[in-house]
């Protein structure tokens, strides 16, 4: 067990929309290490003495520390007290949101480290908002979840949040949305890196999509939007191996349990009357490409759903919008190909995927043939098998489904895939006119 204290020391806001988050590690009472997140928010002030306001940011403190707590877990120190809820909260935040670092750190141990230290109760308040906040990531979801709340009339103004200065795909892909926009910027604390290897600790996955959520409900909040609207669709709630008899699911905060218990929390804490939700939430990954496919075809030359262009080295980030070699890529080309054909597909990906026989393993992983789901954003087993065996019956010179057979990935068909799947935690008064418009669109 490591012996340092992480101590969540304090946040500071400067010139109204520079929040910089800062955290230590020390041995007793001698700090050992510093490090601060910087955030560069939308311009605007952020009224730092808003009650409402500084409980957002504490909370935002607690995620963002997630990044460098991880590194040598251990007990923390934290500045404000939390009550039994909030504790709650948190702990199930972290320990699912950091499953998979354990899983593949080959942790033991549940990672839990907040306790109750107050009984207060913080008064939620009534709100009389307007409008959506959309979180932009550049891909598919953020765009099918776009045309919806258009075909919904809903008045909505999007919000990315880069590495860095990097907007890349994400910002080309608000520009073609055209609403109003609001970009924040993420800078990580590098150093981390190093501290890391210096005391043996442990590199990992976090729940990247829990800390965008709160910097979504942070901006929403300043910019009286009543809906914080992230696009995360059914199958994000779906392990992708087990660890310690526990499900691991790479997508855990963009997963429905997330969702719901960011809703509660909200709803207690801060207000009834802001909501935290998906609007793309009851349907899977096949509805979501036939929906882009008859929605999106002016973002084709722009959007991108590989994770490598987000690399915070810039040296390490493919060249173009899609590295065509890892598991998201291959698995967004497979859903594509049951609606677009192979010249479309090129000039989207530039390069045919199929053609390429390297990257059969990583294709039978997709497929549940070998191994453990890739620990990715990825479509369903059942989804992509349905679309594979769509590709092998409608055309025989495949190069990577060569030696695959239609008998050996067997389950349900496209047409039985592509309906509402999944219970969604959509607003009362938006979720009628969403299922409507899909319904017409399927």
């Amino acid at each position: 067990m490591n012996s340092l204290t992480f101590t969540f020391d304090s946040y500071e806001l400067k010139d109204g929309n520079n929040l910089i988050f800062h955290y230590s590690y020390s041995d007793y009472d001698k700090i050992v290490a510093s490090f601060a997140e910087r955030y560069q928010l939308p311009s605007g002030d952020v009224d730092i003495n808003d009650p409402t306001t500084q409980y957002i940011l504490q909370q935002l403190h607690i995620i963002v520390g997630v990044s460098y707590y991880k590194s040598l877990l251990g007990p923390i120190q934290l500045p404000y007290a939390i009550n039994q809820a909030e504790a709650d909260y948190w702990n199930t935040v972290y320990d699912n949101g950091l499953r998979e670092y354990a899983f593949v750190n080959k942790i033991e141990m549940p990672i839990t480290p907040f306790t109750a230290s107050s009984e207060a109760q913080p008064v939620a308040k009534p709100l009389n908002y307007q409008g959506a906040l959309l979180g932009v990531g550049g891909g598919k979801d953020s765009i099918v979840a776009s045309e919806i709340l258009r075909g919904i009339s809903v008045d909505t103004t999007t919000m990315d949040v880069a590495t860095r200065d990097n907007h890349g795909q994400a910002g080309a892909v608000m520009d073609l949305m055209s609403w109003p926009q609001l970009r924040v910027e993420r800078y990580l604390d590098t150093s981390i890196v190093d501290f890391t290897a210096q005391h043996n600790g442990n590199h990992g996955h976090i729940p990247l999509s829990a800390i965008l959520a709160w910097i979504g409900i942070l901006v929403a909040y300043y910019n009286r939007k009543k809906y914080v609207v992230m696009a995360n669709e059914a199958s994000t709630s779906i392990g992708n191996a087990t660890w310690n008899n526990k499900e691991v699911n790479h997508q855990w905060s963009k997963s429905s349990e997330f969702e719901q218990l960011t809703q509660t929390f909200l709803h207690n804490n801060i207000s009834p009357d802001l909501h935290y939700f998906s609007p793309i939430r009851p349907y899977g990954s096949l509805a979501i490409m036939e929906l882009l496919v008859q929605l999106g075809e002016r973002y084709f030359e722009d959007f991108t759903s590989c994770n490598l262009v987000l690399r915070i080295d810039p040296a390490m980030r493919p060249n173009g919008r899609w590295c065509t070699h890892c598991a998201k890529c291959l698995s967004t080309w497979l859903l594509l190909s049951a609606w677009l054909p192979t010249t479309t597909l090129e000039k989207i990906f530039g390069r045919n995927l199929f053609q390429d026989i390297e990257m059969l393993p990583l294709l039978k992983a997709l497929l549940g043939l070998e191994g453990h789901k890739p620990l990715d954003c990825v479509g369903t087993i059942e989804e992509l098998r349905a679309v594979t065996r769509k590709a092998i019956q409608s055309n025989t010179d495949i190069p990577l489904l060569t030696g695959i057979v239609v008998q050996d990935i067997p389950g349900p068909e496209i047409d039985t895939l592509i309906h509402e799947i999944a219970p969604d935690n959509i607003p009362e008064e938006l979720a009628g006119k969403i299922k409507a418009f899909v319904a017409d669109k399927l």
